[in-house]
């Protein structure tokens, strides 16, 4: 059994979203560890930005990725 491509099963829209949600969370992780380096010498600074990069970026990129994964397995099911 082949299955669509996403586009072709009607979830161009949400898998384009779903990029866009992506690329979003990766940027919140890869700021955060950019400030990280600026900020080691403060604990407190650094405990902050460690904090914003899992609640901001890394929790919702985990969501974001299961519902990615989540829209894929329903295509193959297609």
């Amino acid at each position: 059994m082949h299955s669509k491509p996403v586009m072709e099963a009607g979830g161009g829209e949400q898998l384009r979203h779903l990029a866009h949600e992506l690329h979003g969370h990766l940027s919140v992780v890869s700021l955060g560890l950019e400030l990280l380096d600026g900020v080691r010498d403060d604990e407190d600074q650094f405990r902050e930005v460690l904090t914003m990069i899992r609640s901001d970026g890394l929790g919702p990129l985990k969501a974001t990725v299961a519902a990615l994964l989540k829209n894929a397995r329903e295509v193959q099911q297609v």
